[in-house]
């Protein structure tokens, strides 16, 4: 079991950015759980499923089936490499 087989769609904010990638083309795309949660109807669906059943939008591809990861939103602005 990983963390998509336990993490819900209900339970990320809505304002966390979620990136997918196809798995047979490589295209790369951000999704909004609002979107993800507007295509479902309800957010009682793992991100396992969401990765099963998740379509590539890129033109020409119709592979269903992508990985999907949380991008973290973390602020770095106070952090400066190397400056004295």
């Amino acid at each position: 079991m990983s963390w998509k087989d336990e993490t819900y769609l209900r339970d990320i904010d809505d304002n966390q950015p979620i990136g997918a990638t196809c798995t047979l083309c490589l295209h790369a795309w951000r999704i909004s759980p609002i979107e993800l949660k507007l295509r479902v109807a309800h957010g009682n669906v793992t991100f396992a499923e969401i990765e099963k059943n998740l379509a590539c939008p890129r033109r020409g591809c119709t592979h269903v089936g992508a990985r999907v990861m949380l991008i973290p939103q973390e602020d770095n602005s106070g952090f400066v490499a190397g400056m004295p």
